[in-house]
Order: C-alpha cells, then structure tokens, then sequence
C-alpha cells in the first residue's frame, strides 16, 4: 500500500494491534505474564520502483501511525543507511511485523545442597597396567569447594569423569569440576612406527 491517505493510519492501527494481541496471547497461554513480555513491531518500506525494502524500526507504539510519521521514519532511515540521499518517489509500505518476546528469569546456577558425600561404590581401573579398585562417587553428591585427589571415578547421568592418580579437582562454586592434572617428572616418549 501507498504511504498515504487518511485511511492508512486506522489499518495500520488495526494490524499491529492484532499481532501484538495474538503474540502476548501465545505467550501468555505459555506462562509469561503482562510484565514479561516485550512487543516491538517494525515496517518494511521502500521507495515505489525500488526492489530493496528497508526495515523500519516502530518500537512498541501501536497507535498513531500517521503516513507522515511512516514516511518520516522510513526518510530517517534511509538517510542513515545511503548518506542522506534519496530519490523524490512515492513511498511504499510492504509489509508489518511484530516481535513479541517472552523475558524468562535466569535459572540459578548454584548446585542444591547435596545428600551424601561419601562413596558409592568401588570400580578396578587400570592406570599403569595392573588393575586397581578405585573410589566412585555421585556428582550429585560433589558439593561446592570440596577438594578431590584420583585415582577416583565421578559418575552422572552423561558422563564420567576419571581422575588419575595424582591428579587434583575442586568443584567450583557453580558446580563445575576443575581439574589439575600433574606433570610428570619425566616425560614419556612415544615413538612412531614410521619412519
């Protein structure tokens, strides 16, 4: 539609009214209140004969539209996007969109309070060519600033973490495990079978 007639304003109006309802209507019946969801609705407009549109930015204002105050927001972008030029053609607008999002509150990150500390079992693992029974324990179990030496098996639902003789962890404040692998005294060579 042509960027202009007194009609204009009402039918924009009309459509970003109506995608800002359905937008917080889906999010709503997705738990997200009034206070958490954003509404942002953009024009996409070029000048008539022009196959480029550019992407005008409307805020959250659904009301008010008038095809002066598009025409001026699309002259005020173009000027920034082309250096101030632009051609004395009619304006078009193409096309209305909204963004309608749902702001969700960050998750803590800091681990629950754990139950047991203590080993769940023993495994044989073996480290220099002969088994050896090793601690293992639940990460579940791990709580924040607790100190751990191998050999020991750390076993959660995705993984397990093998920590070998010598080696050295300390579970971090958000649960992470970080790990201090020693150095040995001397390094051990590996020789290739090819020349």
């Amino acid at each position: 539609m042509n960027v202009e007639g007194a009609e204009l304003s009402q039918k924009v109006q009309d459509i970003l009214s109506q995608h800002a309802s359905e937008g917080t209507r889906l999010l709503t019946s997705d738990g997200f209140t009034s206070e958490t969801i954003a509404v942002e609705h953009f024009a996409d407009m070029s000048f008539s004969k022009q196959r480029y549109t550019l992407r005008i930015p409307l805020g959250d204002r659904q009301h008010g539209w008038t095809s002066n105050g598009l025409a001026d927001a699309f002259l005020r972008e173009h000027a920034k996007s082309y250096d101030g030029r632009h051609p004395a053609r009619n304006i078009k607008l193409i096309n209305l969109r909204t963004v309608t999002t749902g702001r969700r509150s960050l998750p803590s990150l800091a681990p629950t309070q754990t139950k047991n500390t203590h080993q769940q079992s023993k495994r044989g693992i073996n480290f220099t060519g002969e088994a050896q029974m090793v601690d293992v324990l639940s990460r579940d179990s791990l709580v924040p600033g607790q100190s751990l030496e191998g050999p020991l098996v750390i076993e959660q639902i995705d993984t397990t973490i093998i920590l070998p003789p010598v080696t050295r962890s300390t579970v971090h404040d958000i649960g992470s495990i970080i790990v201090e692998v020693a150095r040995s005294a001397a390094p051990t060579l590996i020789r290739s079978p090819w020349p």
